[in-house]
């Protein structure tokens, strides 16, 4: 009976195990508690530590067995839990968890068993903590080599730590099941794979099956973590050791052979969809021991290993409509072994050859081999191992059958046989018609196929060989060439021959001359019958020029070959045809001459040469040659020399040929010469390819390949150019790992290379290298080609000098260029580059990577010279290293040299100075220069940075000038490129040295303050996380104190801005321009120790929001000192500072040049024992007037007993000069005894005077408002000015100006005014206390402002009223520079004015508020002149007597504003009766000379001279009145002079008051401007003074001058006739309203005996004056009166000689007009009828048609006749308007052009000629059902025919042709059913739809798609433009959705898409994405269709997406 063993909750096990034998132990808890439910209480079971090491919690003896359940168990770490030993009967666990100490060491396998099973379900094996548990072994062990199952369901483990092994290991035979398992958070300290599970098994196969490894779990943990060994397969397999995944995972129904589906291998169990087979002999082995019938290829894939099929299998392509390729690799083959009658086959697949097939490549060893739709071959001609003898050999008694099976293009090499098939006898090859052979070579026999046979006349003509006659090209009667005796090659008995024998005879064929070996040196060989057996021969026969030599097979040239004919071509009849040239060998083209050698492989023989192998002096012209063979050749001569000519290859090889000497295979002395697209390959020597000394060379798309034991270059290069030109693009370099010389040495001359890829090179010197002009650049870079170098090197890939004049560049800037793994064991990885003087080298989107140098420079090494430049922009340096300084760049730059650099440096390391770069600019003159521009550094380093080294800078070391460290500064090294750590918030010492130093006589020092580290200038200080460095300030690493960040300051203007509170311990000095402020808002503390101070000692120091406070009771200095230098102190607070000290919160000395300013500013309780209890400061003697500023307040502070100033102290010299009021602010107005110790002062200057001490009060109130008066209480001693010390005289007061500011003079009471000039800079106002002030002008008493140019200080005069009492003429205000204001002052004098009021020289001018009265003036009372603007208002001048009141010149604006000019005197009239002075004058009371005037509200009244007079510049006005300004005449009662004009000015007569001159009431405004223009808003200035009329009167009886006369009205009031014109024009009907000549006639002189008050009248005679007029053409006149107004009407003044010949025969018209009226009027009627006729039959026609909508179209697309007018009758029309001809419509509409037709029987037939590209058509239900091609009925007729339906169900036929669609692109995504969809492709019979199949293109032999653009077929209009351009690798549903998108336009518009249009330019159209009118269209289907024809395929949707939307719509 089984034993149970209860242990209770938390019993524990001690000592030793318990053994159980001849039993059943069932361990079980004291509940049934499950796994993980907390919440019930589970036993829990404990090893002790006392259990003895190394042993047990149970041991499985003898028959024994153990079952746990429903428990936990903790287990010791130096004891197993269980040990099923090999007798016992196994164990078992279920629902338990064993818990392990997390953090411990177990040092046994948990769980081991020996030879018995062990089960386990729902088990957790967990940690009691997060933190892993360490197992040195196991944690299960099945320990023998025995059978031993191994069962596990639910089991979890979870936070393991393996030490060295897996968690389960099985042993040999052991097997494992696992269902559901997890692994979760475990590792392994050592090892990699098998961390979970590892099997050392004898067989993985047997022992693991997927059963025992369920789905669920397979996947989830990665192929490494389950491993395992195979003793079966062996140590040496390379599957013996491998991830279990591979048993575990089932191979499905059909091996899938697809690289991209999963995980490639080749192992024996591959085939699944995770593990997919990666060749085609894995795939078959897979198959084989998984016991299947079918290997399925999903992508192309290779044959690796040789297959012996030994199972009847089928091998095929997954999809019947593709065809896979299949690769042969290595040494492989294809062994079929077979037992009769089994067959294996091979299905649609193409063998392609890369490796050295066995023997024979298909072996039919037994069994039988059947080939369907199989290709052996490629379209291009490939060469087979020469070890091949054959493609498939059929052995005696076994078959070979094949079915639509083709060899192709294959060249055999074996030297006896080389067939496709040989046929053993006994052997049966059955082929079909359907199968091919094409393009095959050989040097034996029977290149298709070699049979042997007992009798061949019999067997050839059996059945089963019906394939060679369908195969043969000739027909019957035609002549045998050698290749075609050679197609088929039959043995009998021991006797070879031609198998053609049996079936063809021979005829003659006369077109070319052949050369075979087979022929004969006759002399008439040459014909295709009798072929010349050698080359040699055959050159030599030529007859004529042109003819073309066939080399039929291999020949060689033995000698020198030269001819007279103009044109030789030679040609191989395939394109493997071997031209051998002997060493005697050679062709010499000479000058004139063309050859064109064609299909040719031109080998060489090794030896000595005489000459070149073609020397060329004509032209050379090639096509499919090759040159030399797969063994290497040398020659000692040129294999091609130009001597002038050209020589073109292209297309070609030139293969293992090396010249001795340094020798070329191609020589230039002149000429050209093309390589395009050549293959140079090397399979030992190789040497110089091109030397060329002039000329010209392009070398485009070639590949040099090196290759092959001992190749190398040697000293050669591979291009050397001396002069001329060399243009190198597209070339590949392979050289795989092989040592190279250079590939381009440049020594003069010039060279241009793009597109360059050099691989796998390993360069003993540079690969480009040498002086001259280089350019290495893309510019037709295509977007999936960069240029890069990548090469390992001895030197650098580029090693350059650029010469003075020339130039290096490197990239274009467009397409990127890179250089990868560039190695030099010298200065330089990549590039090594030397800049001479005017020399220049730019890098350009260059990158480097992976680049090392053994010297300096990592990337690059360049020295640029004085005079050269070097600029380095977009380039990065990424993982590139030096042993020497700049791990990416090395830079020197000497003297005026000059370097740019702008990129990124990531990754880069260097073992000396300069992790990234090194620029060496020790040797820099002063007119060198070297820019950092937008500079990036990441993650670069100095391996031995470290202390102590002395090599520094991670990313920038610069060696600076001796001596001139300075001169690397932020300005020179532009942009912000040090990037910073991006975790770190400080930085420690050493992390600061490590980024950028920089070196001067050899002392590296860090240069990390120069860049923006620093947070915009400011050092910032953080008492909490700072750090005191002598670079401390960063964000990253603040400052501790300020001490320290005031010593960093090593730039002007840096700032130490405080982000914490601080202490000051020690005395902080201020040397350098710099500050202290907060980082952020707000104000900070600093707390100061005893004795500390902040000491100015130079420069200026600013402190701003902060606060002082200090931590003693009482200092003995000052809070802030000055030594020297300046201080400023803004928002800050000095808080209870007590000190023994003057001035407790600021002291010291200023001197010249040097200022205190305190603003803004508080000083609370601040107490000295000294003078100035917050302030005491010492003024030098030479020290500006302001350099001191105190804006501050003062709260409780005190000053020592007997000491001064309780809040300031100053002492200075001239306190006068030193102290100015508005640099002081916060102090008492009023002085009193509270008040007057509050600031004091010493005055050395004034020692032993009244004013030596005084307080400061004294200085500072009277400035702000200088009070001046007169009589004993005013006194003019020093400082008066105050309410105490008043001023007695104005002319002092002027003298105390003092700083800048605004100034005030009081005149308190009358007061003489002397000369007075003011020249301080201030804003001065000079007012009364009272408008009784009076201020009497002296002589020469005069008010100067006399001010800087371009200041704009104030000068007010106010209040103020001037008495002029003398007569002195200069004027009584001189304002020069300043803005002068004038306002409610009064000027008086009691006689005449000898001086103007004011004389105004610049700046401006405001006058206000004044009056005149009664005065005379002699001169003009105010001049103005050049000022900036002037405006008087409110100015009353009455009674006053005055020529000129007001002068204004070159103003730039004025402004007269409610100002009245009344009453005035004014000077004699008029004289009576003069004409000139009726009509003009020149005078003006207001005068303006070239200003902008602006009068507003003005009034004249009574000034008959003239009121305004205007020269130049302009005039407008505003709501002015003019009146009584009549200068009485007898000819007129009112003459009014208001306004003159000349000198071009402009007048604006805006409004004019009610009552002026020139309103409605009083029309007579005159303004005198004949040479002004005149503008106004009112109709009345436009006419003037008068409306005039012009009238023809009468004809004269000479009919030459008809209309010579016409009548003059002049009409309106106060006429006054001046200045009218009559305009003259030639007026001519055949030029409409052209002004072709003009006259005027001036009327001004018109009888004063014709005027009238109102009228003047008379009659002008132009008899005389019109005789000078042309008398071919008509004359009219027009008047032109006023201001430039003009009559409306035109008078025929003249007669055209046509218009009176037409006046005599008026007669004779008076008849024949009724008879023309009558005729007209039936012509209308005849027509009318034809009109009618004609609109009934159109209605007829057109009665069933549709009318399309027509788009519009751009006029580019219009016919001229479009654009002409149709208004004839415009021409006639008479008009003096020149209008401009309208110019052409950019859009017009399409109605404009008839539309397009409906498709016609010439269009039918076009679309049945697009029909021949089809031949069948495919179901659109799913079936893939195939029938003939229906052309009668197809969607375009159904939707645009004559026979349309409207009832087709639009929705059915889109979800067809959607299925169609898709069911082909899932067959065959590039299907040309995809490509060529068009309504023209879609057919419909009845409710179905079609699809039509494309023919191929050689059936259809049609000439290939026409580009976009060109003349195409209709279908075109629905190709995409991918598929019309011939885009390689388009996607066929990619271009089907496009189509489909214009298809589903069509159903909803019912129309083509640009129907209108050629198909040509619809599909430019189309293909740009344009689409006609979507207008009814939903907007789901128009976001589809606009989506389906996006012109980038990638773009476009699905054919599911597609569907998904209709389906929605």
């Amino acid at each position: 009976m089984p034993q149970t063993i209860q242990y209770l909750y938390n019993e524990t096990f001690t000592e030793k195990a318990i053994v159980v034998e001849d039993q059943t132990v069932t361990v079980r808890g004291s509940t049934s508690a499950r796994l993980n439910e907390s919440k019930l209480s589970r036993t829990k079971i404990t090893i002790d530590s006392k259990i003895t090491a190394g042993s047990s919690l149970i041991e499985v003896g003898l028959n024994g067995s153990v079952h746990f359940t429903n428990l936990d168990l903790v287990p010791n770490t130096k004891a197993s839990l269980l040990h099923i030993s090999s007798v016992s009967r196994g164990a078992s666990m279920e629902n338990v968890g064993i818990m392990l100490t997390s953090g411990q060491t177990y040092q046994y396998s948990l769980i081991k068993t020996e030879n018995q099973p062990i089960t386990i379900e729902n088990t957790l094996i967990n940690t009691t903590a997060a933190t892993l548990a360490i197992l040195l072994e196991p944690f299960l062990t099945v320990a023998t080599n025995a059978d031993t199952p191994v069962a596990m369901k639910n089991v979890t483990f979870e936070n393991l730590n393996m030490k060295t092994e897996s968690i389960l290991q099985i042993q040999s035979a052991g097997s494992i099941t696992l269902d559901k398992v997890k692994f979760i958070n475990s590792t392994r300290t050592t090892g990699e794979d098998g961390l979970y599970v590892r099997i050392n098994a004898d067989n993985l196969r047997r022992q693991i099956k997927p059963a025992f490894w369920p789905d669920s779990f397979v996947g989830t943990q990665a192929q490494k973590d389950f491993f395992g060994t195979d003793e079966f397969l062996g140590k040496e397999h390379e599957w013996y050791d491998a991830s279990l995944m591979y048993y575990l995972v089932p191979p499905i129904l059909k091996i899938k052979l697809d690289k991209n589906g999963g995980e490639a291998s080749t192992h024996p169990n591959c085939g699944s969809d995770r593990f997919v087979c990666s060749t085609l002999d894995s795939g078959y082995r897979s198959a084989e021991a998984n016991e299947m019938d079918q290997v399925e290829l999903f992508s192309d894939t290779s044959l690796a290993k040789t297959m012996t099929l030994a199972i009847p299998i089928q091998m095929r392509s997954s999809s019947e409509s593709v065809v896979r390729k299949v690769t042969q690799e290595g040494q492989s083959g294809i062994i079929v072994s077979l037992e009769a009658p089994e067959r294996a086959s091979l299905f649609h697949m193409i063998f392609t050859f890369s490796g050295t097939p066995i023997d024979n490549f298909i072996s039919v060893e037994s069994g039988s081999l059947y080939l369907f739709k199989t290709t052996f071959g490629t379209a291009t001609q490939q060469t087979l191992a020469s070890s091949l003898h054959t493609l498939a050999r059929v052995k005696t008694g076994s078959t070979l059958s094949l079915e639509e099976t083709t060899f192709q293009n294959l060249a055999f090499s074996h030297e006896s046989l080389g067939s496709a098939i040989f046929v053993e006898n006994g052997g049966i090859l059955s082929a079909d018609r359907g199968s091919i052979f094409s393009g095959l070579t050989s040097v034996g026999k029977g290149v298709h196929v070699y049979l042997v046979s007992s009798d061949l006349s019999t067997q050839t003509k059996e059945t089963p060989y019906t394939l060679f006659k369908s195969t043969l090209p000739l027909q019957t009667g035609t002549i045998f060439t050698r290749a075609q005796r050679n197609m088929f090659f039959g043995e009998m008995e021991g006797v070879t021959g031609s198998l053609l024998s049996y079936w063809y005879p021979h005829t003659a064929n006369e077109d070319t001359l052949s050369v075979t070996t087979e022929g004969d040196d006759h002399v008439v060989c040459g014909i295709p019958e009798l072929p010349c057996a050698s080359f040699d021969h055959g050159f030599r026969s030529l007859k004529k020029s042109g003819t073309k030599i066939i080399v039929s097979s291999s020949s060689s040239v033995k000698s020198a070959l030269t001819t007279e004919f103009e044109t030789v071509v030679i040609e191989g009849d395939v394109s493997t045809r071997i031209l051998t040239f002997t060493n005697a060998g050679s062709m010499r083209v000479n000058e004139g001459q063309i050859y064109t050698l064609r299909s040719l492989c031109m080998e060489i023989e090794d030896g000595t040469r005489t000459e070149a192998v073609i020397a060329v002096a004509g032209s050379v012209v090639t096509n499919g040659i090759s040159f030399g063979k797969t063994t290497p050749v040398t020659i000692n001569t040129p294999l091609v020399e130009v001597t002038s000519g050209s020589f073109s290859l292209s297309t070609t090889t030139i293969k293992n040929i090396a010249t001795l000497n340094s020798k070329s295979l191609f020589v230039m002395s002149s000429g050209t010469l093309g390589l395009t697209q050549v293959g140079f390959t090397w399979a030992g020597l190789a040497q110089r390819i091109l030397s060329q000394s002039a000329g010209s060379s392009v070398v485009s798309g070639c590949t040099f390949t090196i290759g092959g034991e001992g190749s190398t270059l040697a000293s050669s290069n591979l291009l050397e150019v001396s002069g001329g030109t060399l243009q190198l693009s597209d070339l590949t370099l392979d050289c795989t790992q092989k040592q190279i010389s250079s590939l381009v040495t440049l020594n003069g001359g010039q060279a241009t290379l793009s597109k360059l890829l050099i691989t796998n090179s390993i360069l003993t010197s540079s690969l480009v290298a040498g002086s001259g002009a280089l350019s290495i650049t893309e510019s037709t870079f295509s977007s999936q080609v960069d240029s890069s170098f990548t090469s390992n090197s001895a030197s650098s890939t580029l090693s350059f000098t650029v010469p003075s004049g020339k130039s290096l560049t490197v990239g274009d800037g467009v397409k990127p260029f890179s250089f990868q793994n560039c190695k030099s064991s010298s200065d330089g990885g990549a590039i090594v580059l030397e800049v001479e003087n005017e020399g220049s080298s730019t890098l350009n989107l260059v990158t480097f990577t992976s680049c090392e140098s053994g010297g300096a420079g990592g990337g690059m090494k360049a020295t640029v010279k004085t005079g050269g430049e070097l600029t380095i922009t977009q380039t990065s340096f990424t993982g590139c290293s030096s042993i020497g300084e700049g791990g990416a760049l090395n830079v020197i730059v000497v003297g005026t040299g000059k370097v740019s650099i702008d990129g990124t440096f990531k990754k880069c390391e260097s073992k000396s100075n300069a992790g990234a770069v090194l620029l060496d600019a020790s040797s820099l003159g002063s007119s060198g220069s070297f820019v950092l521009n937008s500079i990036v550094f990441g993650t670069n380093s100095n391996e031995m940075n470290k202390a102590g080294t002395g090599f520094k800078g991670h990313n920038l070391f610069i060696k600076t000038p001796a001596g001139d460290h300075a001169s690397i500064t932020a300005s020179s090294l532009t942009g912000s490129y040090l990037t910073l750590p991006a975790n770190s918030n400080t930085f420690t010492q050493f992390e600061t040295e490590q980024y950028t130093f920089c070196e001067t006589n050899g002392a590296p020092t860090s240069i990390l303050y120069l860049f923006n580290a620093y947070e915009g200038g400011k050092l910032i200080v953080d008492e909490t996380n700072g750090m005191d460095h002598e670079l401390c300030g960063h964000p990253r690493l603040p400052c501790s104190s300020l001490t320290q960040s005031l010593g960093n300051l090593k730039g002007q203007d840096m700032i130490a801005s405080l982000d914490t509170d601080i202490t000051l311990t020690t005395s902080a000095s201020s040397t350098k321009q710099s500050a202290v402020e907060p980082r952020s808002n707000g104000r900070k503390t600093i707390t100061m120790t005893e004795n500390v101070t902040i000491n100015i000692v130079s420069s200026t120091l600013t402190l701003s929001s902060l606060k002082f406070v200090v931590s003693a009771a009482l200092f003995s200095k000052s809070a802030v000192s000055i030594t020297g230098g300046s201080l400023i102190v803004d928002d800050c607070v000095f808080d209870s500072i007590s000190s023994s000290h003057s001035g407790a919160a600021i002291s010291g000395t200023i001197q010249n040049g040097q200022s205190l300013t305190v603003t803004s500013s508080s000083f609370l309780t601040c107490v000295s024992k000294g003078d100035g209890g917050a302030i005491s400061v010492e003024c030098g003697d030479q020290v500006e007037a302001d350099s001191l500023t105190i804006k501050a307040t003062f709260t409780d502070c005190l000053c020592g007993g007997e000491s001064k100033g309780s809040d300031v102290y100053v002492v200075g010299h001239d306190l006068a000069r030193v102290i100015r009021k508005e640099n002081w602010e916060g102090y008492p107005p009023e002085w009193n005894d509270t008040t007057e110790n509050v600031v004091w002062g010493e005055d050395k200057q004034k020692i032993g005077t009244q004013f030596e001490s005084l307080p400061l009060l004294f200085y500072l109130i009277p400035f702000f408002n200088i009070t001046i008066t007169t009589g004993g209480s005013g006194s003019d001693a020093d400082g008066c000015g105050s309410s105490r010390l008043l001023c007695q005289s104005f002319s002092l007061a002027h003298t105390h100006l003092k700083g800048e500011g605004s100034h005030t003079f009081i005149i308190a009471s009358s007061n003489d005014l002397d000369e007075i000039e003011i020249f301080q800079p201030n804003d001065i106002t000079v007012r009364s206390e009272s408008n009784t002030a009076l201020l009497t002008g002296q002589k020469d008493g005069a008010l100067h402002f006399n001010f800087d140019v371009g200041t704009s200080f104030n000068a007010r005069v106010v209040d103020l009223v001037f008495k002029i009492d003398s007569e002195d003429v200069a004027p009584l205000i001189v304002s020069k520079n300043a803005l002068l204001s004038i306002s409610t002052c009064q000027f008086n004098k009691e006689d005449s004015f000898a001086r103007s009021i004011v004389e105004l020289v610049s700046g401006t001018f405001s006058l206000s508020s004044t009056s005149f009265s009664g005065a005379t003036f002699d001169v003009p009372a105010f001049l103005l002149s050049t000022f900036t603007s002037a405006e008087i208002k409110s100015l009353s001048v009455t009674s006053c007597t005055v020529s000129e009141f007001i002068v204004a010149k070159s103003g730039e604006k004025l402004t007269l504003e409610n100002t009245n000019f009344t009453s005035f005197s004014s000077s004699p009239q008029p004289e009576q009766n003069s004409d000139d002075s009726i009509c003009s004058w020149t005078t003006g009371l207001l005068k303006f000379e070239n200003t902008a005037t602006t009068l507003k509200n003005c009034s004249f009244n009574g000034w008959t001279q003239g009121s305004v007079n205007q020269i130049g510049g302009s005039l407008t006005l505003g709501e002015v009145s003019f009146t009584n300004g009549n200068a009485s005449s007898e000819f007129s009662s009112s003459i009014n002079r208001n306004v003159h004009c000349e000198a071009n000015g402009k007048v604006d007569v805006v409004s004019l008051q009610a009552g002026s001159d020139g309103t409605d009431t009083q029309p007579s405004a005159w303004i005198d401007a004949k040479k002004c223009e005149i503008t106004s808003t009112t109709k009345i200035h436009k006419s003037s003074l008068f409306v005039p009329t012009l009238d023809s009167t009468k004809s004269s009886s000479d009919h030459h001058y008809k209309y010579n006369t016409a009548k003059i009205a002049l009409y309106g009031t106060l006429v006054l006739p001046c200045d009218l014109v009559l305009e003259v024009f030639e007026w001519d009907n055949k030029t409409t309203n052209a002004e072709l000549n003009s006259t005027t006639l001036n009327l001004s002189s018109i009888p004063t005996t014709n005027w009238t008050e109102d009228l003047i009248n008379f009659t002008l005679n132009f008899t005389e004056k019109l005789k000078v007029l042309d008398s071919k053409y008509e004359w009219r006149g027009r008047l032109v009166y006023g201001m430039g107004a003009k009559t409306e009407n035109w008078v025929k003044i003249k007669a055209s000689a046509a218009e009176i010949r037409k006046s005599q025969s008026s007669e004779t018209m008076k008849w024949l007009l009724p008879l023309i009226i009558g005729l007209s009027l039936l012509f209308l009627l005849l027509f009318f009828i034809i009109l009618i006729i004609c609109l009934r039959r159109r209605k007829k026609n057109k009665e069933d048609e549709k009318p399309e909508a027509l788009p519009m179209l751009s006029a580019a697309e219009m016919p001229e006749e479009m654009f002409q007018s149709d208004n004839d009758a415009d021409k006639d029309k008479p008009s003096l308007d020149f209008d401009e001809n309208d110019n052409k419509p950019a859009v017009i509409p399409a109605a404009a052009i008839p539309p397009k037709e409906e498709p016609d029987a010439e269009e039918e037939e076009k679309e049945i000629d697009d029909l021949e590209d089809f031949e069948e058509a495919m179901a659109c239900d799913g079936t893939g059902q195939l029938k003939p091609v229906n052309k009668n009925k197809t969607l375009y007729k159904v939707l645009h025919g004559p026979k349309k339906s409207d009832d087709t169900d639009i929705n059915d036929l889109q979800n067809q042709l959607l299925t169609g669609l898709t069911y082909v692109a899932g067959s065959d995504p590039n299907s040309k059913i995809l490509t060529m969809l068009s309504p023209h492709s879609v057919l419909l019979e009845g409710n179905k739809v079609f699809l039509a199949i494309p023919k191929e293109e050689e059936k259809r032999g049609k000439a290939p798609r026409k580009k976009r653009g060109e003349d195409g077929h209709e279908a075109q209009r629905w190709e995409a433009p991918e598929i019309t351009d011939h885009v390689p690798d388009s996607s066929g549903e990619k271009a089907a959705v496009f189509s489909l998108g214009l298809i589903l336009l069509e159903f909803q518009t019912g129309q083509v898409p640009f129907g209108h249009m050629d198909a040509a330019v619809a599909t430019r159209q189309l293909g740009a994405g344009i689409l006609p009118d979507m207008d009814g269209v939903s907007e789901e289907l128009t976001e589809i269709i606009q989506q389906c024809v996006l012109s980038n395929p990638d773009e476009r949707p699905t054919l599911a997406d597609v569907q998904e939307v209709l389906k929605a719509e």
